[in-house]
């Protein structure tokens, strides 16, 4: 996807007249929903429980203000296609955002222990490693979410392939209808989804 302003402004127009009830059928340079059978590609979303989040991000992101949302590309045909964070129009925070609020949350801590070092020369030790214990926390959940997250360049979904990538979105950012676009590298064409990522109970 070479133009991805001209993507996140054409999904973005795409679910304002979603959320009007109008989405019907696109403009003609664009894949009605009725020939996703012919293309044999399918997309679906959910949102991690805490649990899941945990288990798979090793943190519990709603916990940090966070949703988090795994889209599953399952592309069934013979047609390679290009994905990445600009496929939608609902924002999604980058890993050093997310890292830097976790890290946010050690600071207090951290000064607390200077502090005392300064009276108490022992503390030092404690307060070096407490340092670096944050430091490499904030470089795990970068990682973490760095390789589970869309990608800010183009991602291929090869045929007969499944893709899995997350959103990490503000919680005030989320709304359960969005819309996925995929360039299908054969034709150039601008594939756009609905997709609807219910909340778990």
């Amino acid at each position: 996807m070479k133009n991805k302003e001209f993507f996140s402004i054409v999904i973005g127009a795409l679910l304002l007249a979603g959320a009007s009830g109008k989405i019907g059928h696109t403009s003609s340079g664009f894949s009605h929903e009725a020939t996703l059978e012919d293309r044999e590609l399918a997309i679906t979303a959910k949102v991690y429980t805490p649990e899941e989040s945990k288990k798979i991000l090793k943190m519990d992101l709603a916990a940090k203000g966070y949703v988090p949302v795994e889209v599953t590309v399952q592309n069934a045909g013979h047609h390679s296609y290009a994905i990445s964070g600009a496929s939608t129009a609902m924002r999604s925070a980058k890993p050093q955002e997310i890292a830097w609020k976790v890290s946010k949350g050690a600071i207090p801590r951290g000064v607390g222990l200077k502090i005392l070092s300064l009276v108490f020369w022992p503390m030092t030790v404690a307060s070096s490693v407490d340092s670096i214990f944050t430091f490499k926390k904030h470089l795990s959940v970068v990682k973490i979410l760095s390789a589970k997250g869309f990608k800010e360049d183009d991602e291929i979904v090869l045929p007969y392939s499944v893709v899995k990538r997350i959103l990490y979105v503000p919680r005030g950012a989320f709304y359960e209808d969005f819309s996925v676009a995929l360039e299908d590298l054969s034709s150039k064409e601008l594939v756009v989804i609905p997709v609807r990522a219910c909340r778990y109970p």
